[in-house]
């Protein structure tokens, strides 16, 4: 699938306003027809562009402690490390960095006891691991789910828009690759 347009941009900005709305619903805000929502929508869910999922509350869940731990890693197995960390049940994101640390990871646990008994049992016994920082989060104020695609900016490629789709005074014209 080729780079996302204005008019996917509008949709998935739809679908992070209201998952749950109906193609139709969606098509009237944004201006386009049903079957062209049903369409794009489609063609991103399969280009894994945008993925369906729950994001649930981890402390409304008793997942009352989370942190952000920074690893220091031998790099020549810098991949085969975050791949590790990746697969353990208790990490809800991990990502290759550069600076500080070479992989920054999060993870929700039910207590602190809990986050002391991962960093001993299973992080310390990583062949590669260096040196770690972990940064308890007794607070998180934003996490993925709760960004939205910027329609204002449209990642400088598009015409400014307004969050109901209609385009704003002075905006200039887009240029639209993909057919409708």
């Amino acid at each position: 699938m080729e780079a996302a347009d204005r008019t996917d941009l509008m949709l998935i900005r739809h679908l992070q306003e209201d998952p749950r709305a109906t193609y139709a619903e969606i098509a009237r805000a944004a201006r386009v027809s049903e079957t062209t929502v049903r369409r794009r929508v489609d063609a991103l869910i399969n280009a894994h562009t945008i993925t369906p999922a729950m994001l649930p509350d981890l402390y409304q869940l008793g997942f009352r402690t989370s942190a952000m731990i920074g690893l220091r890693v031998d790099l020549h197995r810098l991949h085969e490390i975050a791949e590790t960390i990746r697969d353990f049940s208790e990490v809800t994101m991990v990502a290759i960095t550069t600076g500080r640390f070479d992989i920054l990871f999060f993870v929700a646990f039910p207590s602190l006891d809990d986050l002391v008994q991962f960093l001993v049992d299973r992080i310390s016994t990583i062949d590669g691991v260096r040196e770690t920082e972990t940064m308890v989060t007794p607070r998180v104020l934003k996490v993925l789910g709760d960004w939205r695609v910027p329609l204002d900016q449209a990642l400088g490629r598009y015409e400014t828009l307004s969050t109901d789709g209609a385009e704003e005074e002075g905006s200039q014209t887009a240029h639209n690759t993909s057919a409708e």
